[in-house]
């Protein structure tokens, strides 16, 4: 184990150095180019940094591919070239040899797979950051699917983490600040530590099987708790052509809008019904089937939700339909996202958050996903308002996760090029103020603010402020 750990240090202060010279090389040869020069030689160091990164953290897997995984998910956070060369993380993974996994089973379950099982194909279906996945068939005759923990990931976990994020952070490839890159890796951590644990996968898997048994749109695999353990899940083959493949089904336009709108619905009904959520929006999680049924894979990743994290979020979108920033304020500072010391904000400060989100959930017309540019807005918007009121705002818990959520839906639906209204089915389970009272509401709000000197005021309140009432 030792030796293990001790190469992927090595591994990774390599890394950091090769990328480190890079950097350096390239600082000094701008000293004497032409500016396009520079660009031209910018845009290809970065392009090999990316390359660079994602082989080293792919072949590492554990914590290292999960952060690299992230991080190409970071469009518009990360440099454009590397987040493309790291996007091979997210289509495929190197698998770990056969004769590992082989003894991977035999450790966890006493025997070995050819034994254990009527059927145990060698060569696996998927492979990801800590894990494959092998089709086997049971000595009944059941087609399943069996996930195995690469060994040596749980030791790794944390001094992986330790070494990336000093990485990212010295070379500066992310443009975040320190705060954002610790909530980042804060995040990854909790992601990884609940993923490792296929016992508890097991039990999210049973609780989501159970709220979704009488959703004919849905399909969640059953689980086969005698070839289980706490590195190995086994759960029955449930099919599906996975969302990059989606054109391959020959699926109608409306087919393809129809699926967008249940994949993003997952959303609302895991935070405002069932609180807990999927919290893992990776595409390689999600399949459709050839009747358009949805399949969700892989739940390691799920975020349990307390009531007053849903009502809270109730409360909020209620009062960003409404327009209604001290009420938007008041949400923040319960949930703990405004920082309890941080003063008045600008009356102003939220309106055009609002409008990309009305945008976003509009009345008037579906939204075209395939088409959009929506998140280039946002992010200019947060990198050019949010950055002078950064100091009023802070990460939590649930806010990392139901980020990451949305994030990934919205890049699951332009992947689709999906074209759909999601305003409905929001409203299945927020309650939205009618156009009257968003209009008698943003009146009382105007009206309460031109005596306030032009600064929502929204007075804290204190239960739930740090996110407290969040339950694991």
């Amino acid at each position: 184990m030792k030796s293990r750990a001790g190469h992927r240090f090595v591994n990774l202060v390599g890394l950091s150095a090769q990328i480190a010279g890079k950097m350096a090389s390239h600082s000094v040869r701008k000293l004497f180019s032409s500016a396009q020069h520079h660009s031209m030689a910018r845009s290809e160091m970065l392009h090999e940094i990316g390359s660079e990164l994602a082989r080293t953290l792919g072949e590492m897997k554990g914590a290292a591919m999960k952060v690299g995984q992230i991080a190409s998910q970071m469009k518009d956070l990360f440099p454009e070239e590397i987040a493309h060369e790291l996007e091979i993380l997210q289509k495929h993974a190197p698998p770990m040899d056969y004769a590992v996994i082989a003894e991977c089973i035999k450790t966890e379950l006493g025997e070995e797979p050819d034994t254990l099982f009527a059927e145990f194909e060698p060569s696996p279906c998927a492979a990801a950051s800590i894990g494959q996945v092998h089709r086997a068939c049971l000595h009944s005759g059941e087609r399943v699917v069996v996930k195995v923990q690469y060994p040596g990931v749980r030791e790794s976990c944390e001094s992986d983490l330790k070494h990336l994020k000093r990485l990212f952070s010295l070379i500066g490839l992310l443009k975040l600040d320190e705060r954002m890159l610790n909530d980042v890796f804060d995040e990854v951590r909790r992601t990884l530590l609940a993923e490792l644990d296929y016992e508890m996968e097991a039990q999210n898997l049973l609780l989501f099987r159970d709220y979704y048994a009488n959703d004919p749109s849905v399909i969640i695999p059953r689980f086969f708790q005698r070839y289980s353990s706490r590195c190995v899940l086994t759960m029955s083959e449930e099919a599906g052509c996975g969302l990059k493949e989606v054109d391959t089904l020959g699926l109608t336009a409306e087919q393809i809008n129809q699926i967008g709108k249940r994949l993003f619905r997952l959303i609302f009904e895991q935070i405002f019904d069932l609180q807990a959520l999927h919290a893992d929006p990776h595409p390689g999680n999600f399949a459709i089937q050839t009747d358009g049924r949805l399949v969700l894979y892989d739940f390691g990743a799920v975020k349990r939700l307390s009531d007053q994290i849903s009502e809270d979020f109730k409360a909020l979108i209620y009062a960003v339909f409404s327009r209604d920033g001290p009420a938007i304020d008041r949400v923040l500072f319960r949930r703990g996202v405004r920082r309890p010391e941080s003063g008045d904000l600008p009356t102003s400060f939220y309106d055009h958050f609002v409008d990309l989100v009305l945008e976003f959930f509009s009345e008037d017309e579906p939204f075209d996903f395939a088409e959009s540019t929506w998140h280039k807005r946002f992010v200019k918007l947060l990198t050019g308002r949010l950055w002078e009121g950064v100091t009023y705002f802070q990460a939590t818990r649930e806010s990392v996760h139901i980020d990451r959520v949305f994030t990934g839906q919205y890049w699951n639906l332009v992947q689709l090029g999906v074209q759909a209204s999601l305003r409905e089915d929001l409203a299945r389970y927020a309650p939205l103020p009618a156009a009257t009272d968003a209009a008698m509401l943003v009146s009382e709000s105007r009206s309460a603010r031109s005596g306030g000197g032009g600064a929502v005021t929204a007075k804290p309140d204190n239960r739930g402020l740090s996110g407290n009432d969040d339950t694991e």
